[in-house]
């Protein structure tokens, strides 16, 4: 279709001439002059197939053929299309005739006589409506050809990155083939090194020479952890790090790493003093990955304080309703601003860089020191200042006994004042277990108009809730912090009298399908992954309520 309406390709078929002659000098006036008429409607057909016109404006009833017969034509032989639409201008002014034509093919239908300045808008509207469409279509070509083209770069694109990708795969496992050798290469030679100059302190009486080999010592247990941090980066990067979590006892475990730690204060010229508890303490941990963490933090403490004392201390604290270990390392060193804090835990960064930078090693302690608290479901934290020290602190949950536990569920069961809504008692009860306050204030606020919506910050005190209290409906955070996690307090909740038919939604960050069909696995009724909109949300537990 021509982008000027005024160039289009119209015929006139009407075995009227005067018909004729009226719509032509009409049309001509309106600027159109790709006109062609005819009488006898035999010469349609062949003349459509010939200049394929944009408009056909169609007599009825014509002799020889009708122009019903004419569009039946058109159909059979497939030259009636949407770009060329067909205006019926006809004497039969039947509802009949009308149907039928527009059934037939036609797009538009007047009678006559005909107002021509309603056939001239008709003719105007008809040949825009195919100039869009043309538009469109081509368009749409355009966009094929781009999306093929696009479709193409995509595919090559594909092919480098499965090149790329499988040469990334070989370079990686050359990578993991080269670090097990190096670690052998260096880890045989360190263990003569380490083992021959320890000998040598006990039996070396000689003052100057005993600090040589001193030296040695530290310079190898250095070179060591040096090893051990890279072998253990490499491993965090490849996600292949997993915490073999287990009921541990630490104090005893942390009491044999202290004479090292004051082995090497002493060589460097520093006090170390420890505070650990005298009663046994139970976390959920990896000891060995933790001695790793406690090992880097100790070192960096060394590494940066030349004078002064290093502290060590392991306390247990109250964090909400369940007791953590804080085990912290406090130095009299340089310190740090609050700017370089911000940079501490990134992978080979140090307070002082480039040519003038002040300390040993890579940069990595603390960067492998933070991802493995992270597996190890704990904190890092670390508060200094410069000129003044810093004190490094990890938090870590501690395992309670079931008698401790029950005893704490007791407590909070005694302790929880009964403050369920007065709202309108039809109102289905959820209970909402979620240990972020943030969470908990928006979760309530979306819940409270269609639902009563009582609060627990932790696993103890949503058991003692279900307790005094049976609920429609429980929404389980899993990751509940210190204690017992969403996944324990379901199980507790749900072999409790009455609970065994009430649905607990799993509501968490864990976004895996994984952990989806592990969740259900579990036993939940359902899964809600944050964050979750106001609608969805609403939607989904109602759907609960309606199944």
């Amino acid at each position: 279709m021509r982008s000027d309406l005024k160039d289009a390709r119209i015929i006139i078929a009407d075995d009227q001439q005067s018909n004729i002659e009226v719509l032509r000098e009409f049309l001509l006036m309106q600027g159109y002059e790709n006109l062609y008429e005819f009488s006898d409607s035999r010469e349609i057909i062949p003349k459509v197939k010939e200049i394929k016109p944009d408009l056909l404006l169609l007599d009825l009833m014509m002799p020889h053929l009708t122009g019903f017969q004419v569009m039946d034509l058109l159909k059979s032989e497939n030259l009636q299309s949407e770009y060329m639409p067909i205006l019926v201008l006809t004497a039969d002014v039947t509802q009949e005739a009308k149907l039928k034509a527009l059934k037939g093919g036609a797009n538009d239908f007047l009678t006559k006589p005909f107002d021509l300045v309603e056939v001239g808008l008709r003719i105007k509207n008809l040949l825009f409506s195919v100039y869009l469409l043309s538009r469109l279509k081509e368009q749409n070509l355009l966009l094929e050809d781009k999306v093929r083209e696009r479709t193409r770069e995509l595919e090559i694109t594909n092919e480098e990155l499965t090149i790329a990708k499988n040469k990334a795969d070989e370079m990686n496992k050359l990578k993991s083939f080269f670090l097990a050798n190096v670690s052998h290469e260096f880890r045989t030679p360190l263990v003569s090194i380490l083992g021959f100059s320890e000998l040598l302190m006990l039996d070396v009486k000689d003052p100057e020479i005993l600090g040589q080999v001193k030296y040695i010592n530290g310079s190898a247990q250095r070179l060591q952890r040096t090893l051990n941090d890279i072998l253990a980066l490499v491993d965090i990067e490849k996600r292949k790090i997993e915490a073999n979590l287990r009921r541990t006892e630490i104090v005893n475990l942390i009491q044999g790493l202290l004479p090292g730690y004051k082995r090497r204060a002493d060589i460097s010229g520093l006090t170390l003093t420890h505070k650990i508890p005298e009663s046994e303490v139970f976390l959920l941990t990896d000891f060995d990955l933790l001695k790793t963490v406690v090992d880097n933090i100790v070192d960096n403490a060394l590494k940066f304080t030349t004078k002064g004392s290093i502290s060590f201390s392991v306390e247990i604290e109250e964090e909400g309703t369940y007791p953590c270990a804080f085990i912290r390392v406090a130095d009299t060193g340089k310190g740090i601003s609050q700017e370089q804090i911000e940079k501490i835990f990134l992978p080979f960064r140090q307070v002082s860089e480039g040519l003038n930078r002040s300390h040993e090693g890579l940069g990595i302690g603390l960067t492998v020191a933070k991802q493995l608290v992270d597996v190890l479901r704990g904190e890092i934290s670390v508060e200094s200042s410069e000129g003044k020290g810093s004190v490094f602190t990890i938090k870590l949950p501690i395992v309670q006994s079931e008698t401790e536990l029950k005893a704490r569920i007791h407590s909070a069961r005694r302790s929880v004042t009964r403050e369920f809504s007065d709202e309108d008692p039809k109102k289905p009860d959820i209970l909402l277990v979620e240990d972020n306050e943030g969470n908990r204030m928006i979760f309530k606020k979306i819940l409270s108009e269609n639902f009563r919506v009582t609060e627990a910050a932790d696993g103890v005190k949503a058991i003692a809730l279900a307790e005094l209290k049976r609920y429609d409906m429980i929404l389980m955070d899993i990751n509940l912090g210190p204690g017992i996690n969403g996944i324990e307090t379901f199980k507790r909740i749900h072999i409790m009298p009455g609970y065994q038919d009430v649905p607990v939604v799993a509501v968490t960050a864990f976004g895996t399908r994984e952990d989806e069909k592990a969740f259900l696995d579990h036993g939940f009724a359902g899964y809600i992954q944050k964050p979750v909109l106001k609608d969805e949300f609403v939607r989904i537990i109602r759907n609960f309520f309606q199944n």
